[in-house]
């Protein structure tokens, strides 16, 4: 390389790295999503939930922005004030409201309606992993029933 050609290249403005240059880049985007649908869900703006849980604007819209983690007094106040089920912020799974034991589900199960809701309530305290067992265990149950009345249509219902 000569000597002017080494000039020019100290000379050239560096290369800009993206990374230092852009803003902070959202690594927690989706449970920015789920944390934001919580406060429309709940009817909030951003200054009506920075009021209520004493944290800034700035950080609320950070977190929703998926660029920083919820705190703990964020969580804890969706938790116990406006009864959201904290999996639905962490993982999208499920309803974003828990259930309450002795409130009616919005939807008429007519002479099933205490059945189905116990058996809502007792979902959200048992961990997916057992759900997705006993779902399979159901279907296999099922199954094995369809095909006991299929060969023995002759056998009794209670034996089933």
């Amino acid at each position: 390389m000569t000597d002017d050609k080494k000039k020019e290249e100290m000379l050239k403005e560096p290369e800009k790295d993206d990374d230092k240059t852009s803003k902070e880049k959202p690594r927690y985007l989706e449970i920015g999503v789920h944390a934001k649908a919580v406060r429309e869900a709940l009817g909030k703006t951003i200054q009506g939930m920075s009021e209520a849980t004493g944290i800034s604007r700035g950080y609320i819209s950070d977190f929703e922005r998926g660029v920083k983690l919820p705190t703990a007094r964020y969580i804890k106040y969706l938790y116990e004030k406006c009864n959201v089920n904290t999996n639905y912020i962490f993982s999208g799974e499920g309803l974003i409201f828990r259930p309450v034991k002795g409130k009616a589900l919005p939807l008429d199960f007519g002479s099933h309606q205490a059945d189905v809701e116990e058996l809502v309530w007792f979902m959200y305290k048992v961990p997916h992993a057992l759900l997705y067992q006993l779902q399979a265990h159901l279907e296999y149950k099922l199954k094995y029933k369809q095909m006991l009345s299929e060969h023995f249509p002759g056998l009794k219902k209670e034996l089933l």
